[in-house]
């Protein structure tokens, strides 16, 4: 009886990991998703100002949709209170996906266990204070809390 209900929990988790995978989107270089929104390229000659904070939020391969909720809100925490900021290139937000070739450091840089959003000033292109904003998962369900936690980290780095 032990050994029937350890394979019919392991066949359960697989066909899960399985379903999340194929309803995953594609996370391709290609992929609009997978890259940071509003940075500016290098490659463009584009002049990062002196001080700058930056609102990344870190996900992996697999998306749920509780995931691609705390994207969204963050998304549209920076781009509704800080639309200035972001016209004028001083408040950014980015995609970063940790599972993609070269983006493992996050996980050391910013001690993260989990997908999650982290606020960071740079000045003159160099990191100075970040925070990790983990309790992100504790308020997606209530989205103005959500707005003013996001809110309140960026203003105080700015």
């Amino acid at each position: 009886m032990k050994n029937l209900l350890t394979i019919i929990l392991v066949a359960v988790a697989i066909g899960g990991l399985a379903l999340g995978l194929i309803n995953r989107p594609a996370d391709t270089p290609d992929d609009p998703a997978s890259k940071s929104a509003n940075l500016p390229d290098p490659a463009a000659g584009a002049i990062t100002p002196g001080h700058v904070v930056k609102v990344t939020y870190f996900t992996t391969n697999v998306r749920c949709p509780s995931c691609l909720k705390i994207e969204e809100l963050t998304r549209q925490t920076v781009q509704s209170r800080f639309a200035g900021e972001v016209e004028a290139g001083t408040v950014l937000f980015q995609l970063i996906n940790t599972d993609l070739p070269g983006n493992s450091h996050y996980l050391d840089d910013y001690h993260l266990v989990s997908k999650t959003v982290v606020v960071a000033e740079f000045n003159q292109g160099r990191q100075g204070e970040w925070v990790n904003l983990q309790d992100v998962w504790l308020k997606f369900t209530k989205p103005e809390e959500f707005e003013a936690y996001v809110a309140d980290a960026v203003k105080a780095l700015l």
